[in-house]
């Protein structure tokens, strides 16, 4: 998984998510609290890997680290979309988290390091492209899945 996919992923996973989700019919303060707690567990596990992303760089090899991240990204994903109860979505969630705070400044790392100087700016501008595009396609995107499919496909 590329950089620019973890990202549209993110986005259409946490803002379609958000919209589909349907934790109790008889209980709605329970099902806002835990909408809250499922979208910030992930940015709370990300900030706090992404401060530490040199250290686990310098301590697994970068290489190693990033390969860690996706697939710990990636095996969350799939205990997201197989969550039976909010609480183990909110487990898959922080540990999604902790795989995805490190794909990003890993994969920005790994462009400086990939191209020389001169083509530095066109490589960063194409991935920045694909960061910026993701909001707008992700929610597009994911909301289809959930109209279409039921909500634990956006993790697939």
């Amino acid at each position: 998984m590329d950089p620019v996919s973890q990202s549209v992923d993110n986005d259409y996973t946490g803002n379609a998510f958000g919209i589909h989700i349907r934790v109790g019919r008889n209980n709605r303060k329970r099902c806002i609290a835990s909408y809250g707690w499922i979208l910030t567990s992930y940015l709370i596990a990300a900030g706090i890997v992404i401060p530490a992303v040199d250290f686990f760089s310098k301590v697994f090899g970068r290489k190693n680290f990033f390969i860690i991240s996706i697939l710990t990204f990636t095996i969350a994903s799939m205990l997201c979309g197989m969550a039976k109860n909010i609480e183990f979505m909110i487990l898959a969630r922080i540990m999604q988290g902790f795989g995805g705070g490190g794909i990003l400044p890993i994969s920005q790392a790994i462009i400086i390091e990939s191209f020389p100087k001169e083509k530095r700016g066109i490589a960063m501008s194409v991935f920045g492209m694909g960061v910026i595009l993701a909001p707008i396609i992700g929610p597009v995107l994911g909301g289809w899945i959930t109209d279409n499919w039921t909500w634990p496909w956006i993790f697939y």
